[in-house]
């Protein structure tokens, strides 16, 4: 639709990288799978404005943040696991 039209090239990508991204295995294979992402994410910040005029592509654009925060938060506490 017009929304999509509208999406960076970056935004498509984070998008699309936060979709399919499945942490899985150890909790060190799960950071490296993160952490692969960095590139992605970091062309995120630097070619797109989170806090656009549109707001629906401002939604959109925090949407995605949302999803990926949701998924690394799981691992975040997962390794808050004491092993003592």
């Amino acid at each position: 639709g017009t929304l999509y039209n509208q999406l960076t090239e970056e935004e498509k990508a984070l998008a699309e990288a936060v979709e399919s991204l499945v942490l899985s295995g150890t909790a060190s294979q799960q950071l490296e799978q993160l952490f692969a992402l960095s590139p992605i994410i970091d062309a995120f910040f630097e070619n797109t404005m989170v806090m656009a005029e549109d707001q629906a592509v401002r939604q959109n654009r925090l949407a995605i943040l949302s999803q990926l925060t949701k998924k690394a938060a799981k691992l975040a506490r997962f390794n808050q696991i004491n092993t003592k």
